[in-house]
Formats: C-alpha cells, sequence, structure tokens
C-alpha cells in the first residue's frame, strides 16, 4: 500500500499530503509521460491547471492508467494496479485550477477542462490568481454551483493573501477547502505565511505548497542549506536535504505540491513519508534560517516575473 499520508479537508474529505505538479517544468509541455511515471512511482494525487496548458496530455496519462473501462480487479495489489494501468477513477485526486482570461464562467471553463481530462469530476478546482479574477465573489459563487452540480468535489483557491481568503470567507456559502501558495521558508518569513497559515487553520481551510523546495534549488547558498543539510545527516546517511525541507512542509500541515523528471527522484520524494517527524527544534531552526535569505532572494521578483507571463498568455487568448 501506499505510504503516502492524507490531510482533512473542511469539507470532510481526505487529500493526499503530496502531490505531483504539471507546472513549472511542464508548463504549456506535453505531460503524459511524466504523469505515467509519477502514478507509476506512487503518487496519487495530479494537479494541473488550465493556464499550464497541458490538461489534454494529462488527461492522455488519465485514459490509460484508468484504462478502457476503468475495472479493478479486487485482488490486485495496489503496484499491480499501477503498472497494469487499470486504477480506479477514486484512486488518483485530481486537482485543476481556472485560468484567467476566457470568455465563460467558471463551470463553463471547467467543463472544458473536464473534457481534456477526459473525466466526468475532479477532486478539487481551484481559482488560480485573484489578480487576473476580476470579480473575486461572483467567480466564486460559480465555483460553488460547479460542485452543486457535482463537477468538482471540493473547491478552494490559489495565490489568494490574507485580505483576499477573508473577502471569500465572509461572502461565501461554502468555505474553501484549499489555498495553493508559494511556500518555502525564506517565503514563510518575507510573507508573513505564519500569519497566513493560522488564520486559514482558523477555518479549517488546507494550505497547499508549491516550490517547496526552492530555498535549496532556486537560491542555494543561505542559510537553510547547512541547516537541513545538518538534520539530513543526522537523521540517516540516505536522507536528502529535500526530505527534510518536505518534512518541515508537512510539520505545519500544509500539502506539497512538487514535480521531477527523474525517477530516483520519485522514489526519494515518497520516501520523504517514511521519516520521522521534525523536532520542535528542527522546525524552528528552519523557521529561523529563512529570516536571512540571500541577497538573490527577491520576495516580489516571482510574482512579478510569473504575472508578465500570465499576461502574455492571456493577451494570445484574447
Amino acid at each position: 500500500m501506499s505510504v503516502i499520508p492524507t490531510f482533512q479537508l473542511n469539507d470532510g474529505r481526505n487529500i493526499p499530503a503530496i502531490a505531483f505538479g504539471t507546472g513549472t517544468a511542464l508548463w504549456r509541455k506535453n505531460a503524459t509521460a511524466s504523469v505515467l511515471r509519477a502514478i507509476e512511482g506512487g503518487f496519487n494525487h495530479i494537479d494541473t491547471s488550465s493556464l499550464g496548458g497541458n490538461e489534454d496530455s494529462v488527461g492522455e496519462a488519465l485514459r490509460q492508467v484508468f484504462g478502457e473501462t476503468g475495472a479493478v480487479e479486487e485482488e490486485e495489489t495496489e503496484l499491480e494496479k499501477r503498472k497494469s494501468g487499470r486504477l480506479a477513477r477514486e484512486d488518483i485526486w485530481v486537482t485543476t485550477k481556472l485560468g484567467g482570461g476566457m470568455n465563460v464562467d467558471a463551470e463553463e471553463a471547467l467543463d472544458i477542462g473536464l473534457k481534456k481530462l477526459g473525466l466526468s469530476y475532479v477532486d478539487l478546482y481551484l481559482i488560480n490568481w485573484p489578480e487576473f479574477t476580476p470579480d473575486i465573489l461572483k467567480t466564486w459563487s460559480e465555483l460553488e454551483r460547479a460542485q452543486a452540480h457535482g463537477k468538482a468535489k471540493s473547491i478552494g483557491v490559489s495565490n489568494f493573501n490574507i485580505d483576499q481568503l477573508k473577502l471569500i470567507v465572509e461572502h461565501c456559502k461554502v468555505l474553501p477547502a484549499v489555498n495553493q501558495i508559494r511556500f518555502h521558508p525564506y517565503d514563510y518569513h518575507a510573507h508573513e505565511l505564519a500569519e497566513l497559515l493560522d488564520y486559514a487553520n482558523s477555518h479549517g481551510i488546507r494550505i497547499e505548497s508549491y516550490s517547496g523546495l526552492a530555498s535549496i534549488t532556486k537560491l542555494p547558498g543561505g542559510p537553510v542549506d547547512g541547516i537541513v543539510k545538518d538534520i539530513a545527516q543526522r537523521l540517516g546517511s540516505e536522507v536528502t536535504p529535500a526530505q527534510v525541507l518536505m518534512s518541515w512542509i508537512r510539520a505545519k500541515g500544509v500539502v506539497i505540491v512538487t514535480t521531477t523528471s527523474r525517477k530516483e527522484r520519485i522514489q526519494e520524494y515518497q520516501n520523504a513519508f517514511k521519516l520521522p517527524p521534525l523536532t520542535d527544534k528542527d522546525v524552528c531552526a528552519i523557521d529561523e534560517a529563512g529570516k536571512h535569505p540571500p541577497p538573490a532572494y527577491d520576495p516580489q521578483l516571482y510574482v512579478q516575473s510569473h504575472g508578465k507571463k500570465l499576461l502574455g498568455y492571456l493577451n494570445q487568448s484574447n
């Protein structure tokens, strides 16, 4: 059986604690082979988006995984089911996100996404980037409608700050189940994510993390490097700094969204969940290191550069 644990959402559903993301390295690229490799390697949560431009290739992978009929023999082991391509729909959690620039409402946009994915529903549907959502409350009501119609089991948001989250919480019929944000030690301090996390937790809103490994992959040389290396060495010769960072994210009660094109990395990420929980001392040490980012870190640079990229795609679609 899979070692991947779950977190409970405020709607009572259980979400896998790690997802294979199809953004970043797979942005606007064919994701079929990568998704198949991830699922065979043990991932049971796939995260995609309409803006990412690869829902169709993710859908091709899912069609292969579920087979023509989706029939699964009960006596088959999970590994046998993964390798045979006969996993049932409920075995894989699928998340997608509403993009901007579409001349349809959120439910109609989901219908388009479902057709590309080859699914009748997604497990989680998120508003992606509030800056590209002219009327947040209207759009949220459309997500609520899509959920009521059975097209999305859970609904949530992505890249929302506290004020944007409060707007929905104070006016919604259904609370967001998730807020997916960039979440790593340097962001944790610079963007006051502890405050956002506390607010989300007070309403049962689960935080999801993308770019969780950025502090050591995109911003090497900062104080986080040394701390996670020391913890990894203490935990065992096979433990990696990436696994320690994933354990830090998990200690915060946050879902991890990550990606890789390398088979050995898939196994590394799965094995992170076999490690014992970090001590409070270790978590605090990583928190403290995050207060001192390397000179290359600019807390606004990602938002600005990503915003420009999104605007480019939106302009092309209009």
